[in-house]
């Protein structure tokens, strides 16, 4: 009994999983639903939430729900799921928004790692509202929480918040808010009031919040459940809290809140919150088990106040549920017998409504399959409610629809196994009504369509002598076709057809005349007339003879003629098939009436009533017997097995080549297989692979070899391997993998699906190859037999033999056998023959090693002996080609690569065609083909498996920080515990390092790999196969080796030694680059030919002797380097390298990604025409710019783009750099695309979206930018770090309402390949480059008119200076200036908001100024058309290229000027400084700005100068006064102020004066002043030489100079007044004046 209880517990937990539902009682404004004349709610509630629905099968359950007066759909799209997603999903909490693409994303994935995709979208939800309302449908919404939210705590975590989930300790509820968290409960509110906003505004007038099974995935088993968890932690309070803020944020938004049940008041706690009162109950459940028995009686939540919605969940319905809980029967049960009114519990309360529940627990469940189940319960509901259903319009049952008072009709099918019978069940259309529940489809396949067949025509046969008035057909006995009125030629009626195949247009009235006489008329009414071998049709009414005998009609008529002498004749011409028994006319005989050819039969035509109804159509799969229910009818189908017991075995022979094959169980030696018909009685068929030995044995000499199993063949008529011992017939006929007995015949087929009969001349075979264990690596098979180097001799010795070697090349080029001597001895098969015959060689791949490709080399026997048996000590010599100037390989040909698309595999006949095709004339047989010299050399280069214990050889190129080449070694792992690394299995022993790091790599090194062969590593770069030809010897030096940290990866380090490079070459553009011979050698005339080596990033070809052309063909990951082989005249071999290098950028066109989905059109390319060759130090252009692109029109780079019309297009490319830029060409209607960035670890590291139309903004500033423009950097992304990223573009759908628009992209430019102090770099002066995008540094903040005629050039530049200084941070900035200057604060939002993100516009008279203390280069294009430009006030340039470029712009203050008239836009991108200097850079810095370095941007747009104000300024005489010792004794100064830049005349006399009146007691000049010319604001010294002068007797009235004492003192007080008098004048002039 306590298992019993338990068991029951379970089953009821899972029953409330299932069983949420809502209830409605409030009519919306835009959604008046229509019933039976109350407001009494009638609901079907839908799973939306754990199940997608569509559009349209929503929109059928609707129409079903209409049909029976339902008046509202409660659609759950929030349950455990979230299906339903608003165009803006963004949730904003707090200070915090959480990004809608974030959420939305969240959510997508939360419900696929649910069950599936799908989501309705908000146009979709819009459509679905539209149509419930015209069919008087409400939609109620349910979004429930706290529990059943599975996906939105998912998205939560996904967006950032921790802890959303409910739980204690380590347990977590997958499904169920944490109430406790306040970002959680936050998050939850807002996303619920998005959807409560856009419900309401539908109209919608009710909102379910669920609120029911809290955390009960965790707590099923504890008292209470997750109410009882809530209680025992004292948080039961903010549950009801929480609800409580739901129901306001419902209420807020004029809808009605409503819940589940069970969750309120639960075990009848009121202490510690109210619910609010106005929340609508569903009402569904009491409780069940033995610990969720606290749910309150729906009589005690209706005193509360509460309405109730009877939600019984004995109308509960889970999609496909035959069992468990709420089955299919359950649920009828439920709506016969439990009545609308029938609320769980007792005394039950007055419900405002009732809910029938359909649940889809188990998502993968097909709705289709099952829709007939739904749409009969909601029928069926309404039927037995019809006091608030109402009847049905016409009070009738629809057709198709199954009432309960139907009684169920049993019928039994039989059907034997591959045979299909029909059954038609009349009147209704049930096709909406089938329940396969208890169907198993492996038995019988049951499909149903709704018929409307006409009655069925039968012919009936009269037989009877009388002949009624009637309609028949009459056919002629002998022929057994029939009499029809349409005319032959020769004036007769034809006859066509059979009696089966007639219908009513052929039947002929036949009226009683008189006697015998009859008239018989078609069915136009016209008579028949039979005459002499004619037999015809007219208007007017005649009569013919009918007769019977016998069971046969004769029909004739006569004719009366008058004979001279013998008076009148009677002649009867009986209707005859004329001709014999397959003759198609009828006419007049006049023989005998007993002829065959007269005799005719009649038959009546009657119809069977037309049928119309269900056709259920049963195909018989396997015995057995199952069950399905098609409306009232329940079918049992019992499936009988097929009598196959008199079909014939079919009969498989087993060959290798012409030799049969035994099971090597089969001592009897027979090849034969019988396949019994029962053993292959099926659809799907047998697979031949699963019936014949995957092993056999075929026997030689008596020597038996293995074999195994190829492939199946049918052979026809004439091409039989049976009996033909001297042709191989394996590549004849037609392969197969599948045979079957079906439809009463045997058949082959090469995939399952199409199949063909096999006719009894056919001959069935399998065939087999050999096995031939010539390498360990990889296991090789052919389909003829072979002798080896040991056993060839004296086996059939008159039979030319030939010899066929194999060796595997690893990826490092070793090869295995590892040498020539060993490839003959131990790899050697010799055969017979031409190598046609060998036909077919198989390599079969493996765990470790797959094939990159297979190549043939062409060799002789060394000693070419003319006997034709090889022996053992025989050896071949192989054609070899050079692949540089000392090394050699195999001069082969590739017959398999992966592009084949096959396994790999060689053909025979091929290598013979190309045999024939070379005319090889070696000693053999005849010329032309293969004689018992002649050998064949297979190389199969290996393609180790990588997995995650395979180790990594990787050769690194530390000049540029680059991998060269890596390959993965696989070993095999003793245990887990010791998994392979290089630390320990690296042999010899005594060679592993102690640890990871650096280590001495002995030359005798390897490691065993999972074949259990020592693999070598090469350090020798030009002995690697993939790198012959790219490095010459010496090139690149082996420096070391080190271990990786986890032991897992071998890296070999390489200096590029560039003394050894010939020449080196930087590229900035992927377009090819010719560089001329002249350039690598010094005597390029006696060239005899140029050969170049194998390439990493793109193709080299030789052009003659005169230059070579490299062309990128992919992006560039580092330098390339060419080894380009030279013969000189005297067989003088030299080989160069060549360096191809990346520019600091390099421009790619759109044609370097790749594309994948949607429709991608267009041009596509990877660009036409060439790059300048420009030799590091040696450049004419600046990187980043090309002649090539700049004489090319305004338009897309190249003249191509990628232009993809379908959403989802995909655009990939990878590079290596620190960033890159992404290029489109845009239109005002171009879409938006999404741009991803990956790292080589596959972790996203940016992400962004982009519209790429080019519209008008709100304000002057964005005006005129609503063009067609090109080269438009949309995307500019600075990784910051070097690595190797992955750009991933996508076409996106803009909106969920949005039905197509284009983009176009036109290219993208990477950055920092390469390090920035790469010397090739420093020789260009382009070393360390640092950009900026000038638009970043744009201020424009103005509020200037030009046409105030005060303004003037010099004022705007000190204001714009002032408003600069105003910025702050003392950084400098770039400022655009304007013709109009009418710019506001609002402009300067617009240009950011509207305007481009990466460029900067400059329109008609706009011109930008920034200041730089270095040289720079600019970023430039036309956006939309050529266009005329000035760099610092030079010379007008015109720019006409789109594509962007550089350009050389000088240092200091730099102004760029559209000197354009009409809508041409100057495009400025990037800013670039770079130097000679390989140290590294710290950046550009703009400098600050002031009022002089705007005035070249304003005269360039035609502001005046204003008339000059005079600067004024001192020049000054500095007077000094010299002893004969050179001493200075007195000084003085005179002073006079003047215009600055003028002069001053300081005269002698003045001079003079002021030195003598500083002239010391006891001095006296000795010579005389002179005039001094000095500068205003400058300032000149003039010395004069002064002595002590003689003792005089004193003068009281004189001085030694001629004047009195105070005559001095007066010239001195007026010099001074002088002086002050000129500069104060000076000073207030210069304020007033102008």
């Amino acid at each position: 009994m306590k298992r019993l209880k338990k068991v029951l517990s379970l089953v009821l937990s899972v029953c409330m999983i299932l069983g949420m539902t809502m209830t409605v009682s409030a009519e919306g404004p835009g959604q008046q639903a229509s019933g039976a004349g109350d407001d009494y709610r009638r609901i079907v509630h839908l799973d939306a939430g754990r199940k997608y629905f569509s559009v349209d099968q929503i929109k059928d359950i609707i129409d079903t729900m209409a049909e029976s007066n339902y008046n509202a759909l409660e659609l759950a799209v929030g349950n455990d799921g979230l299906r339903f997603l608003l165009d803006d999903m963004s949730v904003t909490v707090g200070d915090t928004t959480y990004d809608s693409a974030k959420v939305t994303e969240g959510i997508q994935q939360a419900n696929t790692a649910y069950s599936h995709a799908g989501e309705l979208s908000q146009s979709d939800m819009d459509t679905i509202l539209q149509y419930a309302n015209e069919k008087g449908i409400e939609i109620i919404p349910l979004l429930n929480t706290p529990g059943h939210m599975d996906a939105i705590v998912d998205a939560m975590e996904h967006v950032g918040i921790e802890n959303a989930a409910y739980g204690e300790n380590y347990q977590k509820s997958a499904r169920t808010l944490n109430i406790m968290n306040e970002t959680a409960v936050g998050f939850t509110q807002q996303l619920v009031k998005k959807y409560v906003d856009y419900f309401s505004g539908k109209g919608c007038s009710i909102f379910n919040m669920g609120c029911d099974e809290f955390a009960n995935d965790i707590y099923a088993s504890r008292n209470g459940m997750g109410f009882g968890a809530l209680q025992d932690n004292s948080q039961y309070d903010d549950y009801i809290a929480y609800v409580n803020s739901l129901a306001q944020i419902v209420k807020d938004g004029g809808m009605t809140p409503m819940a589940f049940n069970d969750g309120f008041y639960y075990n009848g706690v009121t202490n510690q919150g109210t619910f609010d009162s106005s929340i609508m109950i569903a009402y569904w459940t009491t409780g069940w088990g033995s610990n969720y028995l606290g749910v309150q009686s729906a009589a005690t939540l209706a005193g509360k106040g509460h309405s109730i919605i009877n939600t019984n969940s004995a109308w509960y319905y889970v999609l496909g549920a035959t069992s468990g809980s709420f089955p299919l029967s359950h649920a009828q049960n439920g709506v016969a017998n439990t009545k609308y009114n029938d609320v769980p519990g007792d005394n039950d309360p007055a419900a405002t409504g009732s809910m029938i529940c359909f649940w889809c627990d188990d998502p993968s469940v097909d709705y289709n399959t099952y829709s007939g189940n739904v749409k009969e319960l909601i029928q069926s509901f309404a039927a037995n409610n019809q006091d608030v259903f109402g009847s049905s319009e016409e009070g009738t049952d629809k057709p198709g629809t199954v009432t309960p008072d139907e009684e169920k009709v049993e019928k039994t099918i039989t059907v034997a196994e591959g045979e299909t019978i029909e059954d038609i069940i009349s009147g209704g259309d049930f096709t909406g009504n089938v329940n396969r529940d208890e169907l198993d489809a492996s038995i019988a396949d049951v499909s149903v369509e709704y018929v409307n067949v006409p009655g069925e025509m039968t012919a009936t046969q009269w037989t009877q002598s009388n002949l009624p008035d009637g309609k028949y057909l009459i056919e002629t006995n002998r022929g057994k076709t029939v009499l029809t009125d349409s005319t032959a030629t020769g004036n007769k009626l034809q006859l066509s057809g059979t009696v089966s195949e007639a219908g009513e247009s052929d039947l002929w009235t036949i009226t009683h005349a008189s006697g015998k006489s009859y008239y018989v008329q078609n069915a136009e009414g016209q008579y028949l007339n039979i005459g002499d071998e004619s037999a015809s049709l007219s208007g007017n009414q005649n009569t013919v003879t009918i007769s019977y005998n016998n069971g046969m009609w004769r029909f004739s008529e006569s004719e009366s003629r008058w004979y001279p002498f013998v008076g009148n004749i009677t002649t009867t011409y009986y209707l005859n098939q004329l001709g014999g028994n397959t003759a198609t006319v009828a006419g007049g005989y006049d023989g005998s009436a007993s002829d065959t050819g007269s005799q005719w039969n009649l038959y009546t035509l009657s119809s069977s009533e037309p049928v119309a109804g269900t056709k259920v159509t049963f195909t018989g799969k396997q015995a057995g017997t199952t069950y399905v229910t098609v409306g009232n009818v329940h079918y049992t189908i019992n499936v009988t097995p097929k009598d196959l017991s008199n079909v014939e075995d079919l009969n498989i022979n087993l060959f290798i080549s012409t030799s049969p094959v035994w099971d090597v169980n089969d001592k009897t030696h027979n090849s034969d297989i019988a396949l019994s018909a029962a053993d292959a009685y099926s659809e799907k068929g047998v697979n031949i692979a699963d019936l014949v030995p995957a092993v056999g044995w075929w026997e030689w000499a008596s020597n038996e070899t293995q074999t195994v199993f190829w492939k199946g063949t049918v052979l026809p008529q004439g091409l039989h391997q049976t009996g033909d011992t001297t042709n191989d017939r394996s590549m004849s006929g037609t392969d197969y993998t599948f045979l079957r007995y079906w439809n009463d015949q045997w058949e082959y087929s090469a995939d399952g699906s199409d199949w063909t009969a096999i006719q009894n001349s056919d001959e069935v075979n399998a065939y087999y190859l050999q096995k031939t264990t010539v390498t360990d690596e990889v296991d090789t098979y052919v389909k003829d037999w072979a002798f080896t180097t040991s056993n060839s001799q004296n086996q059939s010795g008159d039979v030319y033999q030939k010899a066929l070697s194999f060796a595997v090349v690893y990826p490092n080029g070793n090869m295995n056998p590892t040498t020539e001597d060993g490839i003959y001895a131990d790899s050697t098969l010799i055969y017979w023959e031409n190598l046609a015959n060998l036909g077919f060689i198989r390599v079969g791949v493996n765990e470790v090693y797959e094939v990159e490709k297979i190549t043939y080399t062409m060799g002789e026997r060394a000693n070419h002996d003319s006997q034709s048996n090889w022996g053992p000590n025989d050896s071949i010599d192989w054609e070899k080609k050079r692949v540089d100037y000392q090394n050699y390989w195999y001069d082969e040909t590739i017959c398999w690569d992966e592009s084949y698309g096959t396994e790999p595999v060689i053909n025979g006949q091929d290598l013979q065609d190309e045999i024939y095709a070379r005319n090889r004339n070696y000693q053999g047989r005849y010329n032309g083909t293969w004689g018992f010299n002649d050998a064949v050399l297979i190389l199969i280069y290996l393609k180790p498996v990588e997995s995650e214990d395979s180790l990594t050889v990787q050769y690194w190129d530390d000049s540029a920080d680059s991998l060269i080449y890596d390959y993965p070694i696989n070993v095999t792992n003793v245990s887990t515990e010791d998994p392979g690394t290089f630390l320990n299995r690296l042999m010899p022993e005594n060679v592993r390092p102690d640890g990871p790091g650096e280590f001495e790599l002995s030359d005798d090194a390897y490691i065993v790999n999972a074949k259990n062969e020592e693999e070598t590593f090469q350090k020798d770069l030009t002995k690697i196969p993939s790198l012959f030809g790219k490095y010459t010897s010496g090139l690149y030096e082996y420096t070391g080796a080190d271990i990786s940290e986890d032991g897992k990866t071998l890296t070999l380090h390489y200096n590029l030694n560039e003394s050894k490079l010939s020449a080196s070459y930087v590229v900035d553009f992927g377009l090819p680059v010719t560089i001329s011979m002249d350039e690598i050698v010094e005597n390029p005339a006696n060239i005899q030919s140029v050969m170049i080596g194998a390439t990493r990033y793109g193709t080299a070809t030789v052009n003659g002797t005169e230059s070579i052309t490299y062309t990128p063909s992919k992006v560039l990951s580092g330098s390339e380097t060419l080894g380009v082989t030279v013969t000189y005249g005297g067989d003088e071999i030299m080989t160069h390298s060549i360096a191809i290098i990346p520019a600091t950028t390099t421009y790619y066109e759109e044609g370097f990604a790749e594309y994948t989905d949607g429709d991608w059109s267009g041009n596509i390319s990877k660009g036409s025409g060439e790059q300048a060759a420009e030799a590091a130090g040696h450049k004419t252009n600046v990187y980043g710019a090309d002649d090539k692109y700049k004489g090319e029109a305004a338009g897309p780079s190249n003249s191509t783009q990628a232009t993809s019309t379908e959403y989802k297009g995909n655009a990939t490319f990878t590079f290596r750099g620190t960033g890159v830029d992404i290029y489109a060409n845009c239109t005002p209607e171009t879409g938006k695309l999404s741009i991803s960035v990956t790292n080589a670890a596959g972790s996203l590291v940016k992400f962004m979206q982009v519209d790429t139309a080019l519209k008008n903004g709100t304000t002057d500033a964005t005006s005129g930018q609503e063009v067609t423009g090109y080269n438009v950097p949309v995307a500019s992304l600075d990784l910051g770090t070097t690595g190797t990223y992955t750009v991933k573009i996508s076409h996106m759908k803009p909106n969920a309402t949005a039905t197509g628009d284009t983009v176009n992209l036109d290219g993208f430019r990477v950055y920092g390949t390469l390090d920035g102090g790469n010397e090739a770099y420093v020789s260009d002066g382009e070393a360390n480059p640092s950009f900026i995008e000038l638009r970043d540094q744009v201020l424009k903040g103005l509020n200037v008119q030009s046409e105030t005629s005060a303004q003037y050039a010099e004022q705007i530049a000190k204001t714009l200076s002032q408003v600069y200084s105003t910025a702050g941070a003392g950084e400098g900035a770039a400022v655009i200036t304007d013709a109009n200057l009418n710019t506001t604060t609002a402009n300067v939002q617009d240009l950011l908001d509207k305007g481009p993100k990466n460029e900067l516009y400059l329109r008609e008279n706009q011109a930008v100024t920034f200041k730089v203390d270095r040289d720079v280069q600019i970023g430039l294009k036309a956006l939309n058309g050529a266009v005329t430009y000035s760099m610092n006030n030079g010379e007008d340039q015109t720019l006409s290229s789109s594509t962007d470029m550089f350009y050389e712009a000088g240092r200091g203050t730099i102004t760029i000027t559209n000197k354009s008239t009409g809508d041409a836009i100057l495009s400025v991108t990037k800013v670039k400084a770079a130097g000679a200097a390989a140290d590294a850079f710290n950046g550009i810095q703009l400098c600050s700005l002031t009022e002089s370095d705007f005035m070249p941007a304003l005269l360039s747009l035609g502001f005046e100068s204003e008339a000059e104000e005079p600067v004024y300024a001192d020049a000054t005489a500095n007077i000094s006064l010299i002893d004969a010792a050179g001493s200075e004794i007195a000084s003085t100064a005179l002073t006079a102020n003047g215009v600055a830049g003028e002069t001053h005349t300081f005269a002698a006399a003045d001079i003079q004066a002021a030195a003598e009146g500083i002239l010391p007691e006891g001095y006296e000049l000795t010579g005389e002043a002179s005039d001094v010319e000095v500068a205003y604001g400058e300032s000149e010294t003039v010395e004069l030489q002064a002595e002590k002068a003689e003792e005089e007797a004193p003068d009281e009235d004189t001085d030694d100079n001629g004047g009195s004492f105070f005559e001095k003192i007066g010239n001195a007080v007026k010099n001074a007044w002088n002086t002050v008098v000129d500069a104060v004048t000076g000073f207030f002039g210069s304020l007033f004046r102008g």
